[in-house]
């Protein structure tokens, strides 16, 4: 398509602009300029560069398709970007110019925001827009998931915020969230209409114990005399999981620093956990496991794991996750608990506020809140939607008695076998090593400067000192003498043959030997000129001297017998940064596979064009570009060899080494499998046993290779009682 002009030039405030030559184009906002309901994105596209109006392309034809399913007139709102022309290759949000740029375009945002009518709503679109907005640029924890549908007031206090996804991120592939934006805009524009008033909460931090004992007993007193009609939510901190994702949060030994919990609409509270909190917790579930009561958790056993191991009464209790009842009515949606609270909760945004210290008791106060308003809003749309009882089968009894015994029980592993495999999946990357030698693929030299000195070490034989001692042995009594080392020849030093580790890099734990033999096999010393900046002396004409130079004396004059020594005046050394010609050397490293820089370098000694990153505007060497290079440049076996070096190297790093090191005392591995409703079928994670590895080769194929080392045992693990697998037993015959 040819080029075309841009309808506005930039106007004369984007003189200085990081962007002012090399962005396109200029759009002032669209629509009226009190609209009670504004509309914010990132930056200009391509085509809204062009016409000179924001969201006129493809995310605004996005834009208008949401809009219009919310029932909102776009000719009504008003619509603007954070950044008013169109960045290189679109791209912003990380890029060197990001900050300086929204510096200056606030000059065309802010006169949007001063126009706001009181109790208007902003509605930014993305994370530019939101960090903008609401002054969080450089905020850790900011993110759209944990902001979309959340209400809050704009810093000054004079409009409310309500943030959603950006529609090109929707047309990137998350179509799934399409419905979630037009419920994000239904809020915003029901709020622009009608105000809003925030429901009340109360966070309870750290209350003195007595407090924390009422609670406890009061609300054993009340699931006594209602056991069904009484929910728990329960929740616990420690160190991974502080202001993370509940969904991407692994099982782990460090110990709870933290319990929280709620049990109705407005209070939840978080205690230490320590001391008589710690036992109070203790009375608490002991005494709901004895009415068989509910408690509701947010990726349940990252929680009940670690009350399990902190020896707390469980058994008995109906515990629910909450997070895979969501997924079981929502299976396309992220499953985080700060990304789901807001459908059920006008709370707001706290997610962010695990990664303040300062926040630190507020943020685990409103985790319980939270997750109890949320669960109960899940529990009500399940019974409204007739699925509860489904899910209590097919999730809940089903993880209760089949999945979570599974992975309890573990995967028997015969180490010796995987030890084996490990060895073998070496070989082949070893092999594989051997034929990208054979390739025009070179290496790197380095240190990037070289040395000026030939590297040299120690003499092993004379210890440095140039010499060896011969003792004494004869009859004359002579003593020991010495005699010139011969393998130094006397200078005490050897030419170094061997680079320091730091040249060669770190090589991976439990992996990696076949790639650190084939470095340490490839590397060699070089000697090379090359052009380098040094000191130079402009009195005296020498060239590559160090800072402390000092120019050689001029001779003496020839003086007659009786005259005195006239006094030399030693010259004053002048240096000058310059240009030289100078031999050095250097460390020749054999081609690196992991490393993108030297795979571009390839590239380029080829005459290849490199696939493009259309986002970030660079080169880039990912699976998909490489699998491009490898169809489009059948002849040659560099490409090939790369995906499978990464390939036999995934298997190894995951199944073989990764597999050893979770191993337990019993050489079981324990992968956590759970119902994938998305996919209609159970999951296997850490490892993934299901989907080891893509390939074709039947049983000489890596997955094989690694199947081998699963076997069948009859023993069950020592850690699982007689009573566990009586009572499972018992659920099984009668399903």
């Amino acid at each position: 398509m040819p080029a075309q002009n841009p309808k506005f030039a930039k106007p004369p405030g984007c003189a200085g602009c990081s962007l002012e030559t090399i962005g396109l184009g200029f759009a002032p906002p669209a629509g009226p300029a009190r609209a009670r309901l504004r509309f914010l994105g990132e930056a200009l596209g391509y085509e809204e560069a062009i016409a000179g109006e924001p969201f006129y392309g493809s995310a605004g034809g996005v834009l208008s398709r949401i809009l219009h399913r919310a029932g909102i007139d776009r000719a009504h709102v008003g619509i603007g970007n954070i950044v008013s022309c169109r960045p290189p290759n679109d791209f912003l949000a990380g890029a060197p110019w990001e900050q300086h740029a929204i510096a200056y375009c606030r000059q065309y945002l802010q006169p949007q925001l001063d126009a706001m009518p009181p109790d208007g709503v902003v509605v930014p679109l993305g994370a530019t827009a939101l960090d903008a907005v609401l002054g969080l640029a450089g905020v850790p924890g900011i993110a759209v998931q944990n902001f979309h549908g959340t209400v809050v007031r704009d810093p000054s206090d004079r409009f409310w915020v309500v943030t959603s996804y950006h529609p090109s991120h929707l047309q990137r592939g998350a179509m799934n969230l399409l419905d979630v934006v037009t419920q994000d805009f239904r809020l915003a524009d029901r709020i622009s209409q009608k105000g809003f008033v925030r429901s009340p909460s109360n966070l309870v931090v750290d209350p003195h114990p007595d407090w924390f004992e009422h609670w406890v007993n009061d609300y054993l007193h009340r699931l006594a005399a209602d056991p069904d009609g009484m929910h728990l939510s329960l929740d616990t901190e420690f160190e991974e999981k502080l202001g993370a994702d509940e969904s991407e949060v692994a099982r782990s030994g460090t110990p709870i620093t933290r319990v929280n919990g709620g049990c109705d609409t407005i209070t939840g509270w978080t205690v230490p956990y320590h001391g008589r909190y710690r036992e109070l917790v203790e009375r608490l579930l002991a005494g709901i496991a004895l009415r068989q009561g509910w408690v509701w958790l947010w990726n349940k056993y990252v929680d009940w794991d670690k009350l399990r191991q902190a020896g707390h009464t469980l058994d008995g209790i109906q515990a629910i996750d909450g997070m895979w009842l969501w997924h079981y009515l929502q299976s396309d949606c992220p499953r985080g608990l700060g990304f789901v609270a807001p459908m059920a909760s006008d709370f707001g945004p706290w997610k962010h506020w695990g990664k303040d210290k300062t926040k630190e008791g507020p943020y685990a106060a409103a985790d319980g809140l939270q997750n109890w308003r949320t669960c109960m809003w899940l529990l009500a749309d399940a019974h409204r939607f007739g699925l509860w009882d489904v899910f209590m089968r097919d999730w809940h009894e089903r993880d209760q008695y089949v999945l979570r015994p599974a992975t309890d029980m573990g995967v028997p592993i015969n180490r010796v076998e995987l030890q084996a495999f490990h060895e073998e999946l070496q070989r082949k990357l070893a092999g594989v090593l051997v034929r990208i030698k054979e390739t025009a693929a070179k290496g790197v030299l380095k240190p990037k400067l070289g040395y000026a000195k030939r590297p040299m070490v120690k003499c092993a034989m004379c210890a440095g000192t140039g010499g060896v001692t011969i003792p004494d042995e004869g009859d004359e009594g002579c003593g020991d003498f010495q005699i010139m080392c011969e393998d130094c020849a006397g200078t005490g030093k050897l030419p170094q043959v061997t680079p320091p580790a730091s040249i060669i890099g770190k090589s991976k734990k439990g992996g990696g030997e076949a790639k650190l033999a084939y470095m340490l096999e490839g590397v060699t010393l070089v000697e090379r000129e090359v052009d380098t900046i040094a000191n130079c002396c402009v009195t005296c004409g020498a060239g590559a001297v160090g800072n402390k130079h000092r120019c050689p004396s001029p001779p003496r004059p020839k003086r007659q017998r009786g005259e005195p020594v006239a006094p030399i005046a030693r010259p004053v050394p002048v240096l000058e940064r310059r240009s030289i010609r100078a031999v050095r050397w250097f460390w020749q490293l054999p081609f690196n596979p992991d490393a993108p820089a030297q795979i571009l370098a390839y590239l380029a000694q080829q005459g290849i064009d490199a696939p493009i990153d259309k986002k970030k505007g660079r080169a880039t060497t990912n699976k998909k570009a490489m699998e491009q290079l490898k169809k489009a440049h059948a002849d040659d076996p560099f490409f090939q060899l790369e995906m499978d070096w990464k390939a036999v190297q995934k298997v190894d790093s995951t199944y073989a080494v990764g597999t050893l090191a979770r191993l337990d005392s019993d050489d079981r591995v324990h992968p956590e499998l759970s119902c994938k409703p998305s996919t209609l079928r159970d999951s296997c994670t850490n490892p993934n046993l299901q989907n080891v590895v893509a390939d074709k080769a039947g049983p000489d194929g890596l997955a094989s290779g690694f199947r081998r080392c699963i076997e069948a045992r009859d023993t069950i693990p020592a850690v699982i009682t007689p009573a566990e697998v009586a009572a499972w037993e018992a659920k099984w015959a009668t399903s």
